[in-house]
């Protein structure tokens, strides 16, 4: 079994997949009429007629629009979105990498100062100490 993709590959790979940005939303509240119908329509993407959305009914065009309108803000932003959450991720990574670091060599210093006092074995010291027991015993 594979292992899955990790979230911020995923969200990279689709992203750079996907038509550049920087996105923006259009609107045409130009109301049109053909064969006896009307609409407005609205774009998403970098250039106007990328995904186009018709409202044909009339009665209910002011409460699809107000919709329409935050689901379009929200689809437009979503690239740049996507971009910065990744940078926060792999920034926030870095830094949990440096914490285990750090956390590991205070472990270490104090397991090795308990031994140097007690002469007790590193492995049982980190055993006791909730460690993982990777260090060699000195003897």
């Amino acid at each position: 079994m594979s292992e899955p993709e990790d979230v911020v590959a995923r969200s990279r790979r689709l992203r750079e997949a996907a038509t550049p940005g920087p996105w923006k939303v259009e609107w045409d509240d130009r109301p049109y009429a053909r064969d006896g119908f009307s609409w407005s329509t609205f774009a998403i993407g970098p250039t106007h007629g990328i995904t186009q959305y018709r409202i044909d009914n009339p009665d209910v065009h002011d409460r699809a629009v107000s919709l329409r309108n935050a689901d379009a803000a929200l689809i437009a932003a979503t690239p740049t979105l996507l971009s910065e959450l990744e940078a926060e991720a792999e920034r926030l990574r870095g830094r949990l990498a440096e914490a285990k670091e750090e956390r590991d060599w205070y472990a270490a210093e104090y397991c090795q100062s308990v031994q140097d006092r007690t002469g007790l074995p590193l492995s049982e010291i980190r055993r006791e100490n909730g460690l993982d027991a990777e260090a060699e015993d000195k003897a």
